[in-house]
């Protein structure tokens, strides 16, 4: 019996403008090379004025230290220039190591 070939998820960045915020959402696995794509999309959001930005984390399959170090950045970017960041997770993956390196309770969070 053959097997098929797996190939890796692929990753996508969507984007939901609502009143208040603006919600970004990456779906599949945010590690070296996907950072940099969800890292622009919520800088051109920020560009355009959104004063309140919520990553929904719910959709990734897995998160690496290039993901933590990019959420630190933005995190500590929003301290900085006065912009709401928050996060939204699910039991999962991306809550687990949250979790374990201790930086779940860092970021606000938004009920899902």
């Amino acid at each position: 019996m053959h097997a098929e070939p797996s190939f890796p998820p692929t990753f996508r960045v969507t984007v939901r403008r609502e009143r208040e915020r603006t919600v970004v959402v990456p779906s599949g696995e945010l590690d070296l090379a996907t950072v940099g794509t969800l890292e622009a999309a919520i800088e051109r959001e920020r560009a355009q004025g959104a004063k309140s930005v919520v990553l929904d984390l719910r959709e990734l399959t897995f998160i690496d230290s290039t993901g933590l170090v990019m959420l630190l950045r933005v995190e500590s970017h929003s301290r900085a220039d006065g912009f709401t960041f928050s996060i939204k997770d699910r039991p999962g993956p991306v809550r687990r190591l949250l979790t374990l390196v201790q930086l779940r309770d860092r970021f606000l969070h938004e009920q899902p």
